[in-house]
Order: structure tokens, then C-alpha cells, then sequence
């Protein structure tokens, strides 16, 4: 579902679906890659597909400026992983080696060249111990089955985590580290996960999505994100980021313009937890009579008040995210001190009328 205007819904067409819609009737995929405009798709088979946006040739059938609306067969290899990056493919093979197609402009295939477009995979190098691959903007990211962190592409926001802004057209080893678990690239930020549950993060930060608790605007060396050792996997968008916890739970930062964090529209530069829908306290209907009631500033730090509400005592409840009680308070105003960042529930009763409001501690 979504935009289908260059073929990337898989359909057939180029009609822009506003519902899931089932794109042909095999019932045999394992895994899925959306990148700007295309996609490619991976059979339980080891196939690899793709679709969509051709322009740039990242579909890799050959052809260039031309939409591909149905699935095609990229060769007879078998393959492991797959990455969609802005308008470049890459892949992992069961064989360990890396290949890449598309557009090639900034160096993101890793050819040692800036001629572009690839129009069909390309191998990357002579490597055959390669394990995961992630594609940005303009850049990459990849993992190597020893644990070592690879980069290449365009580096003009620190996002290849070099220490500096200089592009490369080669895999190059980002420090020595031989824990790295998992990686995404972003258009122009990237995030990491060690085995040791730390996340990490450089590149662009305008928009906090990093999540260093920072607007800084260029973090070109990885900085890790908090102090938490249980991250399991992260994901990022265009200028955003979300993660999950070994404990499931769900953590999100960056650029808030289009509500992407799941709360609001503020952006935020430090992991929120976000709760899941349905719970009581996130969905809580404010009796009629405390519907004007809210919370300034928000976010805060120090103290919030309790606006609009009526006279007499209040009752007050705070909650952390994870539905634990943090404060109470018999005031129109709640202590803050000493919570960590993040988003917490306020329940205020006034007499017979309640609100549960949102807070974001910062």
C-alpha cells in the first residue's frame, strides 16, 4: 500500500494503493526491502526480486528509466540478505560475497568508482565472509561475520563514522571493534547495534536522530545512545529512528514532523518509550468536564502545571510508560526532578472529572 506511481507496490500498475493490497499470489517470501522508490524481496528459496522506480537502474534487470510494476528475477544465485538504499540495491549471497547496482554517484556500491548507474549486481570486492549490509542516502554500512564494522559512500554528514567528512568509494573498517551485530543506514545518519546490547550512533543530528540528547549537527565518530545494554534491533527512517528492547518494548526519537515517533509532533533527541495503543492509561477518555485541561510546558524538566483545571483538591497519579507509578502529587503541578527523559502519563482527578494526559520529560 502507498504511493504506486513507478511500480513500487509490485501490482502490476502504477495505481497508489491507500490499503494493503496483495502484490501477486506467491505465497513464498521471507523478506522484504523498501527503498525511495523500488523494492526487492527475497523467496523462501533463496530468489532474489525486485521492482518498482528503474531510473537510477536499482532494480538491476538491465534496464534504466523504466518503471518495473511486477516482481522480476534478479539471476539464478542464491542469496541471504537484501538492503534497499535511497536509489541503490545491495545483497549478501549465501556464499558471504556483497554485491551492489544502481545508482553509484557518491561511491555507495563500493567499486572504487563514482560511474554510475550499475544496471545489474555487481560484486563488491573479492570478500566472502560478509554477514549484513544496510543502505542510506548516499551510503552504506555493512557487517562482516567476524564482527567488524564496515562503510563507504557519501560521507559529507560524518555518516560513515570515520571521524571526518570524507567520502569513500571502498569498504573501509570503522575502528576496531569486532562486536558489531547489526547496523541501518539513514539518508544521512546510521545507527549500530554490539552484541554486547549497546546502541550506537553518528552522522547527522539537526533533528536528535541520534538520540544522544543532542541537536548537535554533525556526530561524524559512533557515540553510543544512553546507557542501556539490552537493545536488540534498530531501524531508521529518513531523519528518525526507532529500536526494540530485549524486553520488547518499543523506543523512538528524531524528527517528529509527520507524527512518525508515535507521539506528538516535537522532535526529540533521546529514546521515548512508546506504549502500546490500548492500554488503559494511554487510552483513557477525559469526562466531559476535563476535557480543557492540559500540561505546561510539555516537554518539561523540573516541574509541569496542571492548567484549566477547577477548584479544589486534585489528585494526581503519575506513570511511566511501562505503567509503573512514579509520583503523586495533590497540587495543580507535578515534581519532576530526578525521572529520566521520556514519556510519561499524568492521571488528575478533580472532583468527579479526570484527565489522563501525556508527558514528555526531557
Amino acid at each position: 500500500w502507498g504511493a504506486g506511481g513507478n511500480g513500487q507496490l509490485g501490482t502490476g500498475n502504477t495505481t497508489s494503493q491507500p490499503l494493503p493490497t496483495q502484490a501477486g499470489t506467491v505465497a513464498s517470501w521471507s523478506s522484504l526491502a523498501a527503498g525511495s522508490t523500488h523494492a526487492l524481496a527475497l523467496r523462501q528459496n533463496g530468489t532474489l526480486w525486485a521492482w518498482g522506480g528503474n531510473y537510477n537502474s536499482q532494480v538491476g534487470n538491465g534496464a534504466t528509466a523504466t518503471a518495473q510494476p511486477t516482481p522480476v528475477q534478479l539471476g539464478t544465485a542464491t542469496w541471504l540478505s537484501i538492503s534497499a538504499g535511497n536509489s541503490f540495491s545491495l545483497a549478501v549471497r549465501q556464499d558471504g560475497t556483497l554485491w551492489g547496482w544502481g545508482s553509484n554517484d557518491q561511491g555507495q556500491l563500493g567499486l572504487g568508482t563514482t560511474a554510475s548507474p550499475q544496471k545489474t549486481p555487481t560484486q563488491i570486492g573479492t570478500v566472502t565472509t560478509w554477514k549484513s549490509v544496510s543502505g542510506g542516502g548516499s551510503h552504506t554500512l555493512a557487517v562482516r561475520q567476524d564482527g567488524t564494522l564496515w562503510a563507504w559512500g557519501y560521507n559529507g554528514l560524518g555518516q560513515l563514522g570515520t571521524g571526518n567528512t570524507t567520502s569513500l568509494t571502498v569498504p573501509t573498517q570503522i575502528g576496531t571493534a569486532t562486536n558489531w551485530q547489526s547496523v541501518a543506514a539513514g539518508s544521512y545518519h546510521s545507527l549500530a547495534v554490539k552484541t554486547d546490547g549497546t546502541l550506537w550512533a553518528w552522522g547527522e543530528n539537526d533533528l536528535g536522530e541520534l538520540g544522544i540528547n543532542s541537536y548537535l549537527a554533525v556526530q561524524p565518530t559512533p557515540t553510543q545512545v544512553g546507557t542501556a545494554t539490552n537493545w536488540q534491533s534498530v531501524a531508521v527512517g529518513a531523519t528518525h529512528t526507532a529500536a526494540v528492547r530485549a524486553d520488547g518494548s518499543l523506543w523512538t526519537w528524531g524528527d517528529n514532523v509527520y507524527g512518525q515517533l508515535g507521539y506528538g509532533s516535537s522532535a526529540n533527541p533521546v529514546p521515548l518509550y512508546i506504549a502500546a495503543g490500548g492500554t488503559v492509561l494511554a487510552g483513557a477518555t477525559p469526562t466531559p468536564a476535563a476535557t480543557a485541561w492540559s500540561l505546561a510546558p510539555n516537554p518539561a524538566h523540573g516541574r509541569a502545571q496542571l492548567l484549566g483545571l477547577p477548584a479544589g483538591p486534585v489528585a494526581g497519579q503519575l506513570f511511566d510508560a511501562q505503567g509503573r507509578l512514579v509520583r503523586t502529587t495533590t497540587l495543580a503541578e507535578v515534581e519532576l526532578e530526578g525521572l529520566a527523559p521520556g514519556l510519561y502519563l499524568l492521571r488528575a482527578a478533580v472532583g468527579g472529572a479526570t484527565r489522563t494526559l501525556r508527558l514528555v520529560v526531557e
